[in-house]
């Protein structure tokens, strides 16, 4: 984990800070002295990158790492601990910096309270969102038949006295929305604030535009009703998670990880004070084009897929699981683990390959929702099954995101092409909307093929795929999961 301390800016990020006259931190501390004024307490936090390197710690800690994405290293808010914040001594630990720092990646938060993140959206890249979780809660998680590659939903926490839940409250704030309001999701100031409290609310976006923001730049996530406030052992406690995903510069993404435009605070009244919550949040409503008419071709292109690799037309293949009920809201009430859900992708789809050999083959073929329009960025995650834990990845990005790049448009006509007598009159039409991906120990002589090393896994343990698709172009959130078709993968012996 990468602890950030907001220093020196580089010149293009000092200039678009700046863009406007006043810096937007300067902005902040104006608002703030009129809160702190106003009888509030501020507290600054600070920022983390977790990415890949750092499972092995939420493993000590959790069990798992949560099926990270290994493409796109995570940005998680530290918030400072309010002085009458319980700390669970199950996950008080100096991974977290709670010890040392006085602050963590999980809160517990009064009805009266805020988080408030300020800063400049970062440059341009697939997918920009912030959004926040309901982490754990008091209680167990219930005995359920194992689900394949997915069982890990239903494990418990290190607190024998609550579940790990890690589902979403309510509708993210990504470059989409972002957009719709500023006419660019990237390079553009903005103000988040997550309350449970509509009087606190209220108070930090007049503080805000007196200050100088722009009304149309400040967000609000309210938490909803259903949530256990306080700051006692019995509440529940939250996390933030800030995606950036495949920036168009991969220097400059590194760059505003290394050192983000952004800054995070807590801001608590003196007193507590009796307020106003939110009610119930209605999910955003997500839509597709229907994928079923293509079931026969993609059945078919598999298969093809198959002979051309020397395997038999009649080889067992099987289809991604699709837990299309990982939503917030349904995790709560199943007390299961949601896995950081968000309605901006349909999540998590999944391929388990048990006991993956030296001699093991994975073909995984699929709809290219970045070609068919149903997605803006598609991504194929590998990771090890024992501890959801992500080892490498193969991304697609369409037009849509602003920039093309990625290695699965085009790759199902290349294979046939490359492997075998070309492309079948039968499959012309429908190739161009399908991708194919190899993995395997070793990829000589493989084409399209992921290597994946004793070192990311070690043999014969069991490997998990997991698919997203990011964003349906013309809408703010991801595709319908009921309108896709899930891949098709089998394994064969070399």
């Amino acid at each position: 984990m990468k602890i950030l301390i907001l220093g020196a800016l580089s010149l293009a990020l000092f200039f678009t800070i700046r863009s406007h006259g006043e810096s937007i931190f300067e902005k902040a501390e104006k608002a703030i002295a009129t809160l702190e004024s106003q009888n509030f307490e501020t507290r600054e936090g600070g920022f983390a990158v977790i990415g890949n390197e750092d499972c092995a710690g939420l493993i000590k800690v959790f069990g798992n790492c949560f099926g990270n994405n290994p493409a796109a290293p995570y940005l998680v808010p530290l918030i400072p601990r309010h002085p009458k914040e319980y700390i669970d001594p199950f996950y008080h630990t100096e991974l977290f910096l709670g010890e040392t720092q006085n602050r963590s990646f999980t809160y517990r938060l009064r009805a009266d309270e805020a988080i408030l993140i300020v800063g400049v959206t970062p440059p341009k890249a697939a997918y920009f969102g912030a959004q926040s979780y309901n982490f754990t809660r008091a209680g167990t998680t219930v005995s359920v038949p194992n689900i394949d590659g997915l069982n890990i939903l239903f494990t418990g926490s290190p607190n024998p006295d609550r579940y790990i839940s890690f589902s979403s409250i309510g509708n993210s704030l990504n470059n989409y929305v972002i957009a719709k309001k500023l006419g660019s999701g990237f390079g553009q100031p903005f103000a988040l604030i997550s309350t449970p409290s509509q009087e606190t609310n209220a108070e930090l976006r007049a503080a805000l535009r007196n200050a100088g923001f722009s009304a149309a730049g400040i967000f609000t996530e309210p938490i909803p009703s259903e949530m256990k406030l306080g700051l006692s052992s019995e509440a529940d406690d939250f996390s933030m998670l800030v995606r950036y995903a495949l920036p168009e510069s991969e220097a400059q993404g590194n760059a505003w990880r290394t050192n983000p435009s952004l800054r995070v605070y807590r801001l608590s009244r003196k007193a507590a004070t009796a307020t106003e919550r939110f009610g119930s949040i209605q999910i955003d409503s997500r839509s597709a084009d229907g994928e079923g008419t293509m079931g026969l071709a993609l059945e078919d292109f598999t298969r093809e897929v198959a002979v051309r690799l020397g395997q038999p037309r009649l080889i067992k293949v099987k289809e991604f699981v699709s837990p299309a009920f990982l939503v917030g809201e349904n995790c709560l009430k199943l007390h299961m683990n949601c896995l950081g859900d968000t309605q901006d992708t349909d999540t998590y789809r999944t391929g388990s390959v048990p006991s993956f050999s030296h001699s093991d083959v994975v073909v995984i073929t699929g709809i290219n929702h970045a070609v068919t329009g149903n997605a803006s960025y598609i991504s194929l995650g590998f990771s090890v099954a024992e501890t959801f834990t992500g080892i490498s990845s193969v991304s697609q990005t369409s037009p849509n995101a602003g920039f093309v790049s990625g290695e699965l448009t085009g790759s199902a006509e290349a294979f046939l092409k490359k492997v075998g007598n070309g492309i079948p009159l039968r499959l012309r039409a429908s190739a161009p909307k399908f991708f194919v991906r190899l993995v395997a120990r070793q990829c000589e002589g493989l084409p399209f093929c992921t290597t994946i090393s004793d070192a990311q896994l070690p043999l014969n343990q069991d490997l998990t795929v997991l698919r997203r698709a990011y964003i349906r172009p013309g809408t703010v959130r991801g595709p319908d999961p009921s309108k896709l078709l899930s891949p098709r993968y089998f394994v064969y012996e070399r």
